[in-house]
């Protein structure tokens, strides 16, 4: 199915052998759980048919937990993300432990900076954002575009800049040189 819909996107059209993809789940949680974070399944099933365009593939998140912080390495070992790395020579980072740099977003009258990876704003040809479909607070419902909330490395930040959700979402998207939207929708969150 996947595989079907990057050929209707023309994705061969857009990527060549050399082009770097990113890929981005969603994992929220310290251990893996149905309808709250893409499936590790999905991933690899992402990754095998990327695999046909270009070697040059990464999987990262960063460290989450808002106040309740988690070392999002651990939750990529115990997903068995990590174990993609040898079975088909990709790369799996924690987006917290590398080199970035700020953008500037502009929320109401007041200018922030939100700090991005320089491996999203300068290698990565295409990102892909690999969501659950869930029901949100602050945006309704919480999707692809959400997911790239994830991507900001620093979860104290993530936190002081939520009431600017909108805005911030809306100049990452923009940073980034082409994204791809893919739902892991087998399950869902229906609720808080």
């Amino acid at each position: 199915v996947i595989q079907e819909g990057l050929r209707w996107l023309n994705l061969p059209g857009k990527l060549s052998s050399s082009s770097t993809v990113f890929i981005k789940p969603n994992l929220t949680f310290p251990v893996f759980r149905k309808g709250v974070m893409t499936s590790p399944e999905c991933v690899e099933a992402l990754v095998v048919t990327l695999k046909d365009y270009t070697g040059r593939i990464i999987v990262g998140e960063a460290d989450s937990g808002g106040y309740n912080r988690f070392s999002i390495d651990e939750v990529q070992q115990k997903t068995g993300l990590k174990n993609l790395e040898k079975k088909y020579g990709i790369r799996v980072v924690n987006l917290s432990r590398l080199p970035h740099r700020d953008i500037r977003v502009a929320a109401g009258s007041r200018d922030i900076a939100v700090p991005l990876p320089e491996l999203l704003l300068d290698e990565a040809d295409l990102v892909v954002s690999v969501a659950v479909p869930k029901i949100h607070m602050n945006t309704r419902v919480s999707m692809t575009v959400k997911n790239l909330w994830g991507c900001i490395p620093e979860p104290a930040v993530r936190l002081r800049i939520h009431p600017f959700l909108d805005q911030v979402l809306f100049e990452v998207t923009r940073h980034l040189k082409q994204t791809l939207a893919v739902v892991d929708g087998r399950y869902g969150l229906n609720r808080s």
